[in-house]
């Protein structure tokens, strides 16, 4: 009779004995006293997960061999020392591959702290062995299943930003059926994945894709209701500061347009410069001057700080030495209106659409760059 050590699988799961219990097992003798006992079991073991970068997670699985009836000073387990544990080079998994494995040996128990009726197993810790096995998960499934096609819808919903914002039906029907088939695609690939409490890479992508997709249908409600509009802009310039102020507080560009119209209208302005032997100069005085030339100072078009020169006025030497403060006024029915553009709402959709085109792509393309960086290398 040869004794054999009670020992299992800490973390088993499910195990199945290979074979007929009896016949299947071998057992060798050595000259030295070594015995060799060798039986085939298959094995399913628990391991905890995390899951934050799926699918580009990274996962470390260890397999407990310990003593269930034999604590440490009775029964110790060890490691041979040469090779103890191989792998065949044949073996597959659908969604991971080992990376690397490594053993090792302790005294610590996967059920140490549980109670049991064997109070002789709780007096003291057992002998336990451990190989841990790193495996990285295969994502080649959802590169060509679910980011690659999210990808390309993304990239569709864009489309509508070269359709005129008065295409209701045709940009509507390409933003919502891309949002269906994103959210559809979405789906599938979810019920394969696992459920946990905590956000995972995947799950930042769909949220990021999903913004975008929205992100297309509220332009183009945005340009489609400035399209709508029957009276023209005025802007100070032409660029998104202004066009975004004058399109979303049109009331505020509007009275900001009026101060500055009846500003250029009636202008003073102190000639500094010039001798003047009076403090004041006659009404009557303003209407009959004279035309010489007189260089009057530059002055500030409006809160942009933007210099423009004025050029040089005539006015009669004579007039020169009594004058100080000299008022212009315009008779002009249309007067200027300070270097403001008009732009048509029309324009100004157009001009936002032409602006979607360039900003959405590099910012998708931006947010790549940090995803993939972030998760797949991290």
């Amino acid at each position: 009779m040869i004794w054999t050590p009670r020992i299992y699988l800490g973390n088993d799961h499910s195990s199945t004995v290979m074979g007929s219990l009896k016949k299947d097992i071998s057992v060798s003798v050595y000259p030295d006293g070594t015995i060799i006992f060798s039986q085939r079991l298959k094995t399913a073991f628990t391991c905890w997960m995390k899951l934050h970068k799926f699918p580009f997670d990274e996962q470390h699985c260890s397999l407990m061999i310990e003593s269930w009836v034999y604590n440490a000073n009775e029964l110790v387990l060890k490691w041979v020392d040469d090779n103890p544990v191989s792998i065949t080079p044949n073996i597959h998994m659908s969604e991971y591959y080992i990376s690397s494995m490594w053993n090792s040996t302790s005294k610590e128990s996967s059920f140490q702290n549980t109670n049991f009726y064997d109070y002789r197993h709780s007096v003291g810790s057992s002998s336990a062995l451990m190989v841990t096995f790193h495996l990285r998960r295969q994502v080649g499934y959802y590169i060509m299943d679910y980011y690659v096609p999210s990808t390309l819808l993304v990239i569709i919903s864009w489309v509508s930003f070269w359709l005129d914002a008065n295409a209701i039906s045709g940009r509507i029907n390409l933003g919502i059926s891309t949002m269906l088939t994103f959210i559809t695609l979405s789906s599938q690939t979810g019920s394969a994945m696992p459920k946990v409490s905590y956000s995972m890479a995947s799950e930042v992508w769909f949220i990021v894709c999903t913004t975008f997709i929205i992100g297309s249908l509220v332009e183009f409600a945005f340009v489609n209701t400035i399209w709508r509009r029957r009276s023209n802009v005025e802007l100070k310039k032409v660029s998104g500061k202004y066009i975004l102020k004058s399109t979303l507080t049109p009331k505020l560009a509007r009275k900001e347009l009026k101060e500055h119209t009846s500003a250029v209208q009636h202008s003073v302005f102190t000639l500094t410069e010039l001798p003047s032997t009076s403090s004041s100069l006659p009404a009557s005085l303003i209407t009959q001057i004279p035309f010489r030339f007189l260089a009057l100072p530059p002055m500030l078009e409006d809160d942009d700080e933007e210099q423009e020169q004025v050029r040089d006025f005539p006015l009669d030497s004579n007039n020169a030495k009594k004058c100080r403060t000299v008022i212009f006024t315009s008779d002009d029915e249309n007067p200027t209106n300070g270097g403001f553009t008009t732009m048509t709402p029309q324009q100004i959709a157009k001009w936002i659409d032409a602006r979607s085109r360039v900003i959405f792509p590099v910012s998708f393309l931006i947010f790549n760059t940090l995803y993939w960086g972030v998760f797949s290398w991290m």
